[in-house]
């Protein structure tokens, strides 16, 4: 449609003297003239209005509804006190409640079993390394140390035959068995490759 106004009209409204001179009578009034270009703008305005209503508008932004809106606002809320009741030290399980407890309130986390027991020689090198390691990744990782001896039990679901064992837990379900006094650079390695994939 604008293409055609401009294809009839446009000679006439860049040039009323050529209007004037070709088709209209010579006494025809200039401000007729006026009139009449003033009329063809009017519907070339008109025509673009037209045009830029059917062009359909971009969607900025979801509009959400309250409940929506509260509801991730109450996780965002749950994320926080979680993050902050994060245990900032080696947590020391006495019985299954305590570690199904632990296993709830830290579904989404990674949490580090180191299995021992006070006569064991090789526990006792590897308690250090343990320590030190937890002091490092404590926001990434919940450390926890189970006595074997205390919990027979846990070792026994986790099938435990020697110890140090050191489980990686997530969610209630083993991701890594470590058995021995590993050192802390491959104890490190180990951390590291499961917060990359995390």
């Amino acid at each position: 449609m604008n293409k055609l106004f401009k294809t009839l009209f446009h000679p006439f409204i860049k040039n009323p003297d050529f209007f004037f001179s070709n088709y209209l009578p010579k006494p025809f009034l200039y401000y007729e003239i006026s009139l009449i270009i003033m009329v063809f703008k009017l519907i070339h305005s008109l025509v673009l209005y037209k045009s830029f209503k059917k062009i359909k508008k971009p969607n900025i932004g979801i509009r959400m509804s309250d409940d929506e809106l509260e509801k991730i606002r109450q996780k965002k809320a749950e994320m926080l006190l979680k993050l902050q009741s994060i245990p900032k030290e080696i947590v020391s399980i006495k019985n299954e409640e305590d570690l199904k407890r632990l296993s709830y309130d830290f579904n989404e986390k990674i949490i580090v079993i180191d299995f021992w027991a006070v006569w064991c020689g090789p526990c006792k090198i590897f308690a250090p390394i343990f320590k030190k390691i937890q002091q490092e990744y404590y926001k990434d990782f919940i450390f926890v140390k189970i006595d074997t001896d205390e919990n027979p039990l846990i070792a026994q679901q986790f099938g435990i035959t020697a110890i140090p064992t050191t489980i990686f837990l997530k969610g209630g379900q083993v991701l890594k068995r470590q058995p021995g006094a590993i050192n802390y650079n491959s104890l490190k390695q180990i951390l590291e490759k499961f917060k990359a994939e995390n």
